[in-house]
């Protein structure tokens, strides 16, 4: 972000100019598999603002030449200058920015804080002329200013204004540095928030949190001029990925007075650089240009606490994915062919996979000897088959019915019924009740003689038959009650039915 004075510079462009040394990151070389449309779409808009700003600027400069020239005589009794091309130049150089200004009263009353700005001309003097000349060149007709309709006036907060002024440049070499810095960080953020509504929302309060800082700093007493520019937001980006992906390697520019190569510098380590040396400039109060360091520290620690406050289970979700990439990364730097000849997986993600590749050579191997055993009718071999794997598929009564549907296809044998009673019983501890009668119902179909595992399943399932008003099905759990589950058990079984039937 910078502030509005007679040159304007980019905040990258300084960094070039005073470190002998810089870095200037321009992508994560991440492949996260899918596109970054609000980023994308946030740089084009950037683009066509400014060029509309450019193009704009370029009809005002017409506008400002003509009216110079043509009102030489005015300029110069207004401003004592005894040549014509001085009385221009200066004509030239303040009717821009008067018009550019969103409050030209507020830049009246700057000037008259300032040192006299033309040699032998009182700063009264010198403000009241350029008001008359000021309202002389409106009278002309000319183009309204969109630099003046989008700036951030630090002394009247605008929300609209914190967005219009976020998305414009003071010019291309300003623009072209904040969506350098903006494609190197944010693609891969927009993937890893979890979402492009809460995207547009980081985007938006790091805007917000950068131009209330620069409020602040003014009513503590700093200079109160009007700022535009994405580098609030940009570094809120850098912020963020030093919380959400602080490892990620970012592909960087390596300067030396000019570019010498790039490297690979963890995203932590940059957001330490750049958020850092800005701290550092505000706590010094170094010479900085244009340039609104301030909003840099805002945004840059926004990011970053947004992430800490807000994105911790996001960053937990994302982090298996997140680490597999940035291996994948890695093992493709080291491939000196080009080919990705060179890469490994990390070594988590190969015991993962052969984890999940020997539980489906061990199911495989499971149902192979299971379906051998009831082919051949070995009935306790396959009861006993069946077995094995209790502990891991009693959590899941579906995976036993499946093995149970295809085990019906080879006939009506004990090791078919055991298997029957077994998902049933896993249902009822699960409170799966109708899961459990639909099954009873096949079983029933299969032999009448059907044996529940226990009294206890039967009463539940006798009491849910006359419920759902099945009293076939009902009749045939109490048929041979006493031979199924013994004398006892059989006389509860029958005392219940008889209940059943004189409270209907």
């Amino acid at each position: 972000m910078v502030v509005t004075r007679p040159k304007t510079e980019s905040p990258f462009a300084i960094r070039i100019s005073e470190n002998s040394t810089m870095f200037l990151p321009y992508s994560t070389a991440l492949q996260l598999g899918k596109i970054p449309w609000v980023t994308l779409a946030v740089v084009v808009l950037c683009t066509l603002i400014y060029w509309k700003q450019d193009q704009n600027e370029k009809r005002i400069s017409y506008s400002v030449h003509n009216y110079c020239r043509s009102n030489q005589e005015l300029l110069r009794s207004d401003f004592l200058k005894e040549n014509d091309e001085s009385a221009i130049l200066t004509c030239q150089k303040w009717l821009p920015l008067i018009h550019s200004r969103p409050n030209p009263e507020a830049f009246y009353n700057q000037l008259l804080d300032s040192p006299d700005p033309l040699e032998g001309v009182s700063r009264a003097r010198f403000v009241d002329n350029l008001k008359r000349l000021y309202q002389h060149f409106l009278q002309s007709g000319p183009p309204w200013s969109l630099d003046g309709a989008l700036m951030y006036d630090p002394l009247g907060w605008n929300p609209f204004r914190v967005l219009t002024s976020s998305l414009a440049h003071a010019d291309w070499q300003h623009l072209i540095g904040n969506m350098i810095f903006f494609i190197a960080f944010a693609p891969a953020l927009e993937l890893l928030v979890g979402g492009k509504l809460r995207y547009i929302a980081i985007l938006f309060a790091t805007a917000v949190t950068a131009d209330c800082a620069y409020s602040v700093t003014v009513l503590l007493g700093a200079e109160p001029l009007p700022a535009l520019g994405f580098s609030g937001v940009v570094t809120g980006m850098i912020g963020l990925s030093a919380f959400l992906m602080p490892k990620a390697r970012i592909k960087t520019l390596f300067w030396v007075g000019f570019p010498v190569g790039h490297s690979y510098i963890p995203a932590w380590i940059l957001a330490v650089w750049f958020i850092g040396l800005d701290t550092w400039r505000v706590i010094s109060s170094a010479d900085v240009g244009n340039v609104l360091v301030i909003a840099h520290v805002a945004g840059g620690f926004t990011g970053y606490l947004i992430g800490v406050y807000f994105l911790k289970e996001q960053r937990a979700i994302n982090q298996e994915d997140l680490d597999e990439e940035l291996w994948r990364q890695q093992w493709r730097r080291r491939d000196r062919f080009g080919g990705f000849s060179s890469y490994r997986k990390r070594p988590e993600t190969y015991q993962n996979e052969e984890r999940l590749h020997q539980a489906k050579r061990d199911y495989q191997s499971f149902i192979d000897r299971l379906f051998q055993a009831v082919r051949v009718r070995r009935n306790s071999e396959a009861v006993l088959i069946l077995l094995e794997y209790f502990d891991l598929y009693a959590r899941n009564p579906e995976a036993y019915e499946d093995i149970f549907q295809e085990m019906k296809d080879y006939g009506n044998y004990r090791a078919v019924h055991c298997a029957g009673r077994l998902v049933i019983s896993l249902y009822l501890r699960q409170g799966k009740i109708a899961a459990a009668f639909r099954v009873l119902e096949e079983c029933l179909q299969m032999s009448e003689h059907f044996a529940l595992g226990s009294v206890e399943e039967a009463a539940s399932l006798f009491r849910y038959a006359q419920t759902c008003a099945q009293h076939e099905v009902a009749k045939q759990i109490l048929r041979n009650a006493q031979g199924k589950y013994g004398a006892s058990h059989g006389a509860i079984l029958r005392r219940m039915a008889r209940q059943s039937s004189t409270t209907a």
